[in-house]
């Protein structure tokens, strides 16, 4: 095995029976994309595998001296550069804000390869959350240990500035795009109280008695109730 199919061989056993924050989707799942995304940007063996393997210390039972014995340095102090500090004996939501600072000043001074991996994480997370967004919409923030969206946004834009070294690959336009498309309708919700429900196209039912809409040629979804959804076909039909 080349040095990312040892990495993704060992993600697997590290991250076995591990699922995302309040989902049934298999953990794994996360570092995968984040490796995908790192080798549409490089095709550097060590930060490819320093992708898949960047939650390893911070999230399963194996520690840095695994990483270097399997891998080398490099690939260590990639992981490294994209781990936190959770600080596990005191409450997540009390270190958050902690935590986030720490990772936006890591980046003022990070090398390119390290800010691969990063920002790889990055959108990885920002695309979980713009499409579990589309389907919960403001109960999603109930995951994270920081539920105010507003500081979440501030994060993950502080990502994007940060990362502006990477401007000229996709992946970054990307990020953009799902950042202010997220932004976009968190400013909806706080201003009107719910999302726009004038909308016409059924996308997908993600959910027992919910319904995704799209409003015309817009881009913007939104979700109804059964309940909703029968008053709104009622309405449009008269």
């Amino acid at each position: 095995m080349n040095k990312i199919e040892s990495a993704i061989s060992f993600a697997l056993e590290a991250h076995s029976g591990s699922c995302r924050k309040d989902t049934s989707t298999p953990y794994i799942l996360h570092p995968l994309e984040a490796a995908a995304i790192a080798s549409s940007i490089t095709n550097d063996e060590d930060v490819i595998a320093a992708a898949v393997l960047h939650d390893v210390i911070e999230d399963t039972q194996y520690g840095k001296d695994d990483i270097r014995a399997r891998f080398g340095d490099r690939v260590l102090r990639l992981v490294l550069s994209a781990t936190e500090n959770k600080r596990s004996e005191l409450p997540p939501e009390e270190t958050w804000k902690i935590r986030k600072r720490e990772t936006l000043d890591r980046i003022e001074d990070a090398e390119d390869d390290e800010l691969i991996v990063i920002f790889s994480d990055k959108l990885a997370n920002l695309r979980s959350i713009w499409s579990d967004y589309l389907t919960i919409w403001e109960d999603l923030w109930k995951r994270f240990a920081e539920p105010d969206p507003r500081k979440q946004l501030w994060y993950y834009g502080g990502i994007y500035s940060a990362c502006s070294r990477l401007g000229s690959y996709p992946a970054y336009a990307e990020y953009g795009r799902k950042l202010r498309e997220i932004s976009g309708h968190v400013e909806e919700y706080e201003k009107f109280g719910f999302h726009d429900p004038d909308a016409l196209c059924v996308l997908a039912t993600p959910g027992e008695n919910k319904w995704v809409f799209r409003r015309g040629q817009s881009e913007d979804l939104m979700i109804m109730t059964d309940e909703e959804f029968r008053s709104f076909i009622s309405e449009i039909s008269e």
